[in-house]
């Protein structure tokens, strides 16, 4: 490359500094690019489900999500939107959305403050596509197809029989908001090849005694996560994951428990509780009648 070449692009990169914040993500990629006003313009009074990153572009780990945040991007047109924030350049728009670390990434439902989560989930472009994709299915819980629901009568099916009885399972019990957090959700995609699950993921509410019975089958506490090592129909073992703080330290520490649950030391486990079995129907009477001639 030529030395105007060089100049040329340094300039280029200069100006878009001036200009949009840094040169991490331009015009020609597919995150929007938001300084204050535009950010309140365009994202606040829009309908749109957006993924927003506030980064500084000083931060290896935003370098390093970059690439997969612009693919991200890409593959979500015509679900979700993708923005980006430089929170050296707009520090006040930051601090009102309390970021304290970067990358921070926020999800705005259909736009407005009040509709805003942490994300929390994969930071690579298939577990960002994973998690939109699953939050678009939107009902009481959008992760339906990936986080069962089960009833303190349906453990025993979830843990010995469905999908797969020697998975390892995995429940969250939660307190608060009835739908699925999307940090347990994104947790669940990271066990989840294709159609292919190597774990199998619940939530029981704290809702009734019945759900508080579950937990206590299981010496839990809400909130807290609940991680099974599977061996057959009733037998195995677990742990227990008590949860102070729903943010990516506990997914990557949820993640490490899971991946060598097998492992533990008997010290660390217990045997699995008991379930009550379901109800299994009963067998009809042979409506067969000999005919005696």
């Amino acid at each position: 490359m030529s030395v105007f070449a060089i100049y040329a692009l340094y300039s280029l990169c200069a100006l878009a500094f001036i200009e949009l914040g840094s040169c991490m993500y331009t015009s020609e990629d597919d995150v929007h690019i938001f300084d204050e006003a535009s950010f309140d313009e365009e994202l606040m009074k829009s309908s749109d489900y957006w993924l927003v990153e506030f980064y500084a572009p000083w931060c290896g780990h935003c370098k390093k999500l970059a690439p997969d945040w612009k693919k991200a991007a890409k593959d979500l047109k015509g679900t979700a939107r993708l923005g980006a924030v430089d929170c050296d350049v707009e520090k006040a728009l930051c601090s009102k959305y309390d970021v304290k670390g970067f990358p921070t990434i926020k999800v705005f439902k259909e736009g407005g403050s009040s509709k805003v989560e942490d994300y929390n989930g994969a930071r690579d472009a298939d577990g960002i596509v994973s998690f939109v994709k699953q939050a678009s299915d939107g009902g009481s819980n959008p992760y339906s197809k990936i986080v069962a629901m089960p009833k303190y009568t349906e453990l025993f099916n979830f843990l010995y029989l469905s999908p797969t009885e020697k998975l390892r399972k995995v429940i969250l019990f939660s307190t608060g908001d009835a739908s699925t957090p999307s940090w347990f959700a994104n947790l669940a995609v990271k066990f989840k090849q294709g159609k292919t699950k190597t774990a199998a993921f619940a939530q029981v509410r704290e809702e009734d005694a019945a759900q508080s019975k579950a937990a206590e089958r299981f010496g839990a506490k809400f909130p807290s996560i609940v991680i099974c090592h599977i061996s057959g129909e009733g037998e195995g073992y677990y742990t227990v994951m008590s949860l102070e703080e729903k943010h990516s330290a506990t997914v990557k520490a949820a993640q490490k428990i899971i991946e060598s649950i097998a492992t533990l030391e008997e010290a660390d486990r217990s045997p699995m509780p008991s379930f009550p079995m379901p109800d299994k129907p009963r067998k009809q009477a042979d409506t067969t009648f000999l005919h005696l001639t």
